[in-house]
């Protein structure tokens, strides 16, 4: 029966880390494309026909995407080290 419980925690673990990367990757893109528009005029999606507007609003919270990556970042790596598998006993 521990198996199962193992099985399930390392799921869960595996899906929660991996969903917090994947969110600190797609902030750390947005800020970086928001940073080179904001510097150079240019972006990554600008021959996507995006509205410049959008593009605006993201220059003007590119430092907030960064707070975000470093949230998402801090989650992966506590639930790397800090979930312990005692709170899966019980599945």
């Amino acid at each position: 029966m521990s198996i199962g419980i193992g099985k399930k925690f390392n799921s869960f673990k595996k899906h929660f880390v991996s969903a917090c990367v994947y969110f600190a990757g797609l902030s750390l893109l947005l800020s970086a494309d928001a940073f080179l528009f904001h510097h150079s005029g240019h972006s990554f999606f600008s021959g996507l026909d995006f509205p410049t507007q959008i593009l605006h609003l993201a220059e003007s919270v590119y430092l907030i995407n960064y707070f975000f990556a470093l949230i998402f970042l801090t989650l992966s790596a506590a639930g790397i080290i800090l979930i312990p598998e005692r709170y899966f006993k019980n599945l």
